[in-house]
C-alpha cells in the first residue's frame, strides 16, 4: 500500500524563503524575528487556500530553531526543526475552531498557553477557522 500525501502538504514552504507572494507579510515577520521583536499574538487572515496556516507553521519553526542561518531562516536540521517537521514538537499547539468541539478545544488552549515552553523558546498556537 503507498502512503497518499496531499499536495498541499507535499510540497509546503519550509521557510520564508521558500514562500511565494505574500511579500510584505514575509518582510515584517523576518525583520520582526531578527530583531528578537516578536509580537505576542499575529492575527492571519484570508481565503482559503494563501497560506494563512503555512506562514504560522514556518513562524513557529523560524522562533524555536536552535542554529537558524545567517539570513534568520530555520536550519531545518536541528532537533527543534526536526521535530517540527514530524509534528512532534511539544511546543506548536494547532487547533480546529470550526470543529464542534469548540468549547472543549478553547479549555485545552486556556489550560496549556498559560505554561512556558517545553522545549522551545517560544510556544506557539494556531487556531484555524477554515
Amino acid at each position: 500500500m503507498t502512503n497518499y500525501v496531499a499536495l498541499y502538504r507535499a510540497y509546503r514552504p519550509n521557510s520564508f524563503n521558500d514562500l511565494v507572494g505574500q511579500d510584505h507579510i514575509k518582510t515584517t515577520i523576518m525583520n520582526a524575528i531578527k530583531l528578537e521583536k516578536v509580537a505576542h499574538a499575529y492575527l492571519l487572515s484570508g481565503l482559503r487556500g494563501t497560506g494563512k496556516t503555512t506562514v504560522a507553521k514556518i513562524i513557529g519553526k523560524d522562533v524555536n530553531c536552535l542554529t537558524p542561518l545567517n539570513n534568520g531562516e530555520p536550519c531545518q536540521k536541528c532537533a527543534n526543526c526536526s521535530d517540527i517537521n514530524n509534528n512532534k514538537f511539544a511546543d506548536i499547539l494547532e487547533f480546529d475552531a470550526a470543529s464542534n468541539n469548540v468549547v472543549e478545544e478553547i479549555r485545552q488552549i486556556r489550560d496549556q498557553v498559560h505554561l512556558a515552553p517545553v522545549t522551545g523558546k517560544y510556544k506557539v498556537c494556531t487556531l484555524s477557522m477554515n
